[in-house]
């Protein structure tokens, strides 16, 4: 029988070994649909009951993106806030920037532009720091996003710019693909048509690069993001019946994923087509639809979108109190979105991120110069000790070579005095090798560099000079030879 704390211990690893494999299998995906909620309450369960805090983070965070696909956005914040707060704790820079664009995504989908943008800033800075470029090109393309729903247009273009650039350089297909649909969604407002179609497809084919490969429903909702402004194009320049067999195809694929914000933007798109082609009752009805469903998950975006399109048709019509009815509402809701207010602390946050952000770089370019300093410096003394040791190698070279020529004279001297030396017992003349006799003094002379002179010793003085030899001044009479004469 095991133990309890063995129990608990094997216990405890089956549940994280399940917990795994669920945020395996949340990340592959990428998107997640709503009937995986109850199994993936249940594997929070597990979580909670491990007392694991990144298992639990993880748990939640999957939850909350369930639930945001599922269009249940206070659902998905209240998962989305605990994992923030867990992340927080748990000082994990990479979670917490996921779930800071996370939480940025909800509450943009729900009109909330001023946490939206407080968030993606959040998440921006976040993966800067760890040079996350798939991440930093997500925020980015988020916030072109929201400025371009504010009708921000320059500002808008200049995210989706750096969006485009960082997620070129990241590699990553499906990034760059959203940044692009994003830009070409602005270059429809603008009524830039051709260079919006050309964005669409760039996008289109980025999603299907292969790079990482996409997943069922990321394709289809790829396909329907990038179709949806096709079908903008169409309308605008004429070609209704394209539009509406786009929009109706959205529409369908809405309505088998079960995404009552894919179902709204394609009710969106037809009362469009109807209002172009001036058939009244129907495009009343498709935006009439389209308010509905952007109500039931609360996106004031798409219900300022439904209530423009409701008012143009009711003044088409000729119908003053309901266009004066739907505008007033839209006014009303217009205001509450994009208040001045606001617009001042979005202004602030921009402000304040592009701050943080020069103070990071200034940061960064004060440590890169001391380093170079450093390295300067460091380069210096080497440079000086490699000049040292270079006049110590010659200053030792050439007292070697001096060493040498010294010892080859050495040698020289050596060789030419060294053996036997045949002399006469007699006079001391020596023989030669070719046998001729010579004086030692020439002998000598002929086989090195000594220089001979010439005088009397105190011994050979008086035999040869009587009385008349004078010693020579300090010397013994059996002394060695005397100071040098000038006889020769």
């Amino acid at each position: 029988m095991l133990r309890p704390q063995t129990f608990d211990r094997l216990r405890h690893a089956v549940l994280l070994s399940v917990l795994a494999a669920g945020a395996a299998t949340a990340a592959e995906s990428q998107s997640l649909r709503p009937d995986s909620i109850p199994r993936f309450r249940y594997e929070l369960e597990l979580a909670q009951q491990s007392g694991d805090s990144t298992a639990i983070a993880d748990a939640h965070f999957t939850l909350g993106l369930a639930h945001w696909q599922d269009d249940r956005y206070d659902s998905a914040l209240v998962h989305l806030l605990r994992v923030r707060a867990l992340r927080t704790a748990l000082r994990d820079s990479a979670g917490l920037g996921s779930v800071l664009n996370s939480l940025g995504a909800t509450h943009y989908q729900a009109g909330n532009y001023e946490p939206a943008l407080e968030a993606y800033l959040g998440s921006l800075a976040l993966r800067r720091a760890i040079g996350d470029l798939r991440g930093m090109a997500f925020n980015y393309a988020n916030i072109g996003k929201a400025y371009q729903d504010w009708g921000d247009y320059d500002r808008a273009s200049v995210a989706l710019d750096s969006a485009i650039a960082i997620a070129e350089r990241s590699g990553n297909g499906p990034t760059l693909g959203y940044a692009l649909n994003t830009m070409a969604a602005v270059h429809v407002d603008l009524r830039r048509h051709a260079s919006a179609r050309d964005f669409a497809e760039r996008s289109l084919a980025a999603y299907y690069s292969g790079t990482p490969r996409i997943g069922a429903v990321d394709s289809s909702s790829a396909w329907s993001i990038n179709n949806l402004l096709l079908g903008r194009i169409d309308v605008a320049e004429g070609r209704l019946e394209d539009a509406e067999r786009r929009f109706r195809r959205i529409y369908d694929t809405a309505i088998r994923g079960q995404t009552r914000r894919g179902q709204a933007e394609a009710q969106i798109g037809l009362g469009s087509t109807y209002e172009a082609g001036r058939q009244w009752g129907r495009a009343d009805a498709a935006y009439a639809d389209a308010l509905t469903a952007s109500r039931a998950i609360a996106n004031r975006a798409l219900s300022l979108r439904a209530l423009e399109g409701l008012a143009r048709v009711a003044e088409a019509r000729g119908d003053a109190p309901a266009a004066l009815r739907h505008l007033r509402t839209h006014a009303a809701l217009r205001d509450s979105v994009f208040s001045l207010r606001t617009s001042q602390r979005v202004s602030a946050m921009e402000l304040e991120a592009e701050a943080a952000r020069q103070l990071a770089a200034t940061a960064e370019l004060r440590a890169a110069q001391r380093q170079a300093g450093e390295d300067l410096r460091r380069q210096r003394i080497l440079t000086s000790l490699a000049i040292t040791l270079l006049a110590l190698t010659l200053v030792m070279l050439g007292s070697l070579l001096r060493t040498n020529r010294r010892l080859e004279v050495a040698r020289a001297e050596v060789r030419a005095l060294s053996g036997f030396i045949p002399i006469c017992a007699h006079c001391k003349n020596v023989r030669d090798d070719a046998g001729y006799w010579q004086s030692v003094e020439a002998y000598v002379a002929s086989r090195s560099e000594a220089q001979f002179s010439h005088g009397i010793c105190n011994n050979c003085g008086p035999a040869l000079y009587g009385e008349d030899w004078v010693p020579h001044p300090g010397t013994d009479a059996g002394a060695a030879p005397a100071a040098p004469s000038s006889a020769g």
